[in-house]
């Protein structure tokens, strides 16, 4: 395993661009970041998550890099689509009670324009908190203060185990 990922390794860093090149650190970077306990998940470790979490609203932030794009050169969908559900849910798990944790029953997504800017970011906020279920939503907003995308989502509290 270690020998055909030094092989892979070489191969990139010595047929890559200089694009693949900064991907790649952005995935080496997560990954050791993970490694280091410095994030709780592999998605938030390699989208280099930035999260604050308050008692009624959450903000989550990646960096727009080429990682996220499509085949258009845009942020991918469903990059928008992870960013929006991470900020709700992380909500709603900092919501639940204590020995519960909160899981997407539904997720529902708007994309309204293309992503803007170096940075997007998600704030989510709580619409419904009952004993069973919450429901949340979340928008990214542009630099130019637009909406970039909205979401809702129902989220499932569940034992911890």
């Amino acid at each position: 395993m270690k020998e055909d990922l030094q092989q892979l390794t070489n191969k990139i860093l010595t047929d890559g661009t200089q694009e693949d090149l900064t991907v790649l650190k952005q995935i080496l970077t997560g990954l050791n970041d993970k490694i280091n306990k410095k994030h709780t998940s592999y998605t938030s470790a390699l989208l280099n998550m930035k999260r604050n979490v308050d008692s009624d609203s959450c903000t989550v932030k990646i960096p727009v890099s080429s990682t996220l794009h499509n085949s258009l050169g845009i942020v991918h969908g469903g990059m928008s689509a992870t960013l929006l559900d991470t900020a709700m849910g992380a909500l709603a798990n900092q919501l639940a009670p204590e020995g519960m944790g909160a899981v997407t029953s539904q997720l529902n997504v708007h994309f309204v324009q293309a992503i803007a800017g170096e940075e997007m970011t998600a704030t989510a906020c709580i619409l419904h908190k009952g004993r069973k279920t919450m429901v949340l939503e979340a928008s990214i907003m542009n630099p130019d203060g637009k909406i970039a995308a909205h979401g809702t989502g129902s989220f499932y509290l569940i034992e911890m185990k």
